[in-house]
């Protein structure tokens, strides 16, 4: 079926007779033609209806394509968030098993601290500085946000604390290191610190330090660590070992026969620096071990905790 609009005489495409427009419209096979008139409103209003469907048409395709886009993407974003939830339980799973290793840790200290005889750290002390930010925060996560920053700031102090200990502990260990406490060599006193009869003279004279008898050649040990500041003859004390340990503290051996150790070597407590004998003045094979606080002579027994178990 075919329609036009049928030409007037004069060749126009439309011909209006009385506001009214005729159609001419073939069907068939043959064309056969059939003239339909119609009212020029009633053909604006076909077209404009027409017109309006178009565009209503447009609009729906339109629509649906972007309410298809606005699917898919919440879509996307509900994934997105399901991921995001799922994360934020593993965030908080893992800030629970800091908050527990925290809490170990904080345990540990109080512990170390008692071994280290430190003080302990009051809890408004440890608290103080820790937390704040995001409390009551509305945005998402915020609550974690505010418990992974109070964790930082607890392992902040904690870091503090054990670096303190530690510090201490150096000390302590160094002061224990450096501060005399056996015997230089095994054998027998047999002089004390204190007034003596002398035996070269048998006058009352005061004895410095301690003498102790062994087999000459037997190893003569530092008694604690510290810095060789004397090594080698020195007076009627034969060949002499003087050891510097710090806080004004020094050893003293003498009447050695052979030395191990040169002036400004660093010795360690039980290293050998030289080895038993007679030498200077002397009646027999011995050590004399004597030691001096500030510069003036000190009994050695206070330093001595233990017998140096052990002969070469």
């Amino acid at each position: 079926m075919r329609f036009w609009v049928d030409s007037g005489p004069e060749g126009g495409i439309v011909e209006r007779l009385s506001e009214r427009v005729h159609l001419l419209i073939a069907y068939g096979r043959r064309n056969r033609l059939i003239r339909v008139d119609a009212p020029v409103w009633l053909v604006r209003s076909m077209a404009a209806g027409l017109a309006a469907l178009l565009l209503l048409g447009g609009y729906l395709t339109l629509d649906g394509r972007l309410r298809s886009i606005d699917r898919r993407e919440m879509a996307a974003l509900k994934y997105e968030n399901s991921v995001l939830r799922s994360k934020m339980d593993m965030f908080s799973a893992g800030v629970d098993s800091l908050k527990a290793e925290l809490q170990s840790l904080t345990e540990l200290d109080a512990q170390v601290r008692i071994a280290a005889n430190l003080p302990f750290v009051p809890p408004d002390v440890r608290s103080m500085g820790i937390g704040g930010g995001t409390v009551g925060s509305s945005e998402p996560g915020a609550q974690l946000q505010n418990s992974i920053d109070g964790l930082l700031d607890q392992a902040r102090f904690q870091r503090t604390s054990y670096t303190s200990i530690a510090s201490e502990l150096a000390k302590q260990n160094q002061l224990q290191t450096h501060t005399p406490s056996i015997l230089p060599t095994s054998g027998w006193v047999t002089s004390t610190y204190g007034y003596r009869s002398d035996p070269f003279t048998g006058r009352s004279v005061f004895h410095e330090g301690l003498d102790i008898v062994g087999m000459p050649g037997q190893a003569i040990r530092a008694t604690a660590d510290g810095t060789v500041v004397r090594s080698g003859w020195y007076q009627n004390w034969g060949q002499v070992v003087e050891i510097d340990h710090g806080r004004g503290i020094h050893t003293f051996y003498a009447h050695n026969s052979l030395l191990k150790v040169r002036q400004g070597e660093q010795v360690k407590r039980g290293q050998q620096i030289a080895t038993l004998g007679n030498t200077g003045r002397s009646t027999g094979n011995h050590c004399h071990y004597g030691v001096k606080l500030n510069g003036a002579w000190t009994n050695p027994s206070k330093y001595i905790l233990a017998d140096l178990a052990r002969t070469d």
